[in-house]
């Protein structure tokens, strides 16, 4: 007979479903999914018109289930809502912590808990869900987007000396925020992170040895195009995130201006996402391009048409899919150890990683040494196409999850 397990999704993204098929096709196991709203609605032509739903649509589609899934969730009704709040472009409530708190109280009003014997679910809308469960003997698994928020809140401290910015710290961000994530690794039975840099944090901060920490790495969800770049007769150095500190930009900025008489006219830093725009008709004179928010097929379409280095100076990231899908363009990377997905790079074969996210002088000497030498970016693009091998990736992800698909059954006995 098979184990129900309720998987939450409090979204249909690629990050969120990118474990589901494993479940879905485990023979032990019936699926039953927890979520806002039912991904089956959107099979109508005014939700095709919208991208993000459109999107959405499009990652439910590759799921591999055979038989019906059970979908619990709200009506019709409230996916209408929560698409008129993208038309709004809502800017007090993000649209992820709407798709939460309808999960947490509106659809887990609809679950009986006794049905179960496992629940799988994620960060930041877990906690009421696994309590729940527990009440009623349940295997909780929790799958992990972001780094244990103590060590969050020491970075952004960190941070906030050396930049004099504002990032959010304890105070800020409320202690009862805090303690509901530290709660939600504390109900967790297993808890799933994307890299060794993100499994070390857990680790080091879990109260109960009962937990198990697995690592089970995201696959790009670009395929592997062994094409390597040429830089010859000009390249782009390219960001690709957000505006907020922790990213880095700010810092790449800094070094670019600082650089910018040494750095050839064929040679120019181009921005790609919603980012603000204030300064960009000065800062297109220092041969920084924005280019704005570019959907996935578009930036496919960016990697394989332009010969690029990717600089991703993120402060710390518990994976970075970036990182991967740039390798899978044979696009070198600059980055640093604080990024999950830097375990990809070979250092001195696929890209540059350098040791600490604060070191700003080796990241401005790494930048320095591709414009003087752009044959060392030649060399990495021919090392990807040559010998990366992304089905480690996967071969990883399909043993970490035998391992902890074993272990759910050995505790469900």
């Amino acid at each position: 007979m098979k184990e129900r397990i309720l998987y939450i999704i409090p979204d249909y993204s690629y990050a969120t479903l990118h474990l589901l098929n494993y479940f879905i096709k485990e023979q032990s196991f019936e699926v039953h999914i927890a979520a806002a709203y039912d991904i089956k609605i959107l099979n109508n032509p005014f939700a095709k018109k919208v991208n993000y739903l459109k999107r959405r649509l499009a990652e439910w589609n590759k799921v591999e289930y055979n038989a019906e899934i059970k979908i619990i969730s709200n009506n019709i009704f409230n996916l209408l809502w929560i698409t008129f709040k993208i038309y709004l472009e809502v800017k007090k409530v993000a649209l992820s912590s709407a798709m939460r708190n309808n999960l947490q109280h509106r659809v887990i009003k609809k679950i009986n808990f006794s049905e179960y014997k496992a629940i799988y679910n994620f960060d930041g809308c877990s906690l009421l869900f696994q309590k729940a469960a527990k009440e009623k003997g349940l295997v909780t698994i929790m799958e992990s987007r972001g780094n244990h928020i103590d060590f969050v809140l020491d970075m952004n401290k960190k941070i906030n000396r050396t930049f004099n910015s504002k990032l959010p710290e304890e105070k800020e961000m409320g202690e009862k925020w805090i303690l509901k994530l530290r709660e939600e690794v504390n109900y967790s039975d297993f808890i799933i992170t994307y890299s060794e840099f993100q499994r070390e944090q857990f680790l080091k901060r879990l109260t109960t040895r009962d937990t198990l920490v697995f690592k089970i790495p995201i696959s790009s969800r670009f395929g592997f195009r062994i094409k390597p770049k040429l830089y010859n007769n000009s390249f782009q150095f390219v960001f690709i995130g957000n505006q907020s500190t922790a990213k880095g930009l700010d810092l790449l900025k800094e070094i670019w201006y600082k650089r910018i008489n040494e750095i050839p006219d064929n040679i120019s830093l181009s921005i790609i996402g919603n980012i603000s725009l204030e300064n960009a008709d000065f800062e297109k004179m220092k041969r920084i391009n924005y280019l704005g928010y570019f959907p996935p097929e578009d930036l496919k379409k960016y990697f394989s048409d332009n010969d690029l280095v990717l600089i991703h100076p993120s402060f710390y990231e518990s994976y970075g899919m970036i990182i991967a899908e740039a390798l899978s363009y044979c696009i070198p990377v600059i980055t640093n150890q604080y990024c999950g997905a830097a375990e990809l790079i070979i250092n001195n074969r696929y890209g540059l990683v350098y040791d600490n996210p604060f070191n700003t002088g080796k990241l401005e000497e790494m930048i320095i040494s591709i414009v003087q030498y752009p044959s060392i970016a030649r060399a990495f693009s021919e090392n990807i196409a040559n010998s990366f091998d992304p089905s480690i990736v996967e071969n990883q992800r399909n043993e970490e999850m035998g391992k902890l698909i074993q272990s759910i059954k050995t505790k469900l006995k």
